[in-house]
């Protein structure tokens, strides 16, 4: 017969552990960087940046749960490797990591 205990660590180990958050970057100090990464020369505005920024946001909050959680913990440590994080980079990385297209 199965004791109280051994039957806990039973049940909890057939537990899927939960996803981890959606990573909260800050795009404000990575538009101000690539704005001004140009030779004073903007690519795009900050507010465009900004802008892209916060509906690349929005589609990842959307789609996380989408994505498996190696995939989802790769993805967020690789776009935050150069110091300047960015959500448009993540949703990138998590649609070709997950074999889809990345728009």
């Amino acid at each position: 017969m199965l004791t109280t205990l051994q039957t806990l660590l039973m049940a909890t180990s057939l537990i899927t552990p939960a996803a981890e958050a959606v990573p909260n970057f800050n795009p404000r100090v990575t538009c101000k960087a690539d704005a001004s990464a140009q030779n004073g020369v903007p690519q795009q505005t900050v507010t465009q940046c900004l802008a892209d920024e916060d509906a690349a946001r929005t589609k990842v909050r959307a789609q996380w749960a989408n994505f498996n959680e190696p995939l989802q913990s790769r993805c967020a440590a690789e776009t935050q490797i150069d110091g300047s994080p960015s959500f448009v980079e993540l949703l990138i990385c998590l649609r070709i990591g997950a074999g889809l297209s990345p728009e």
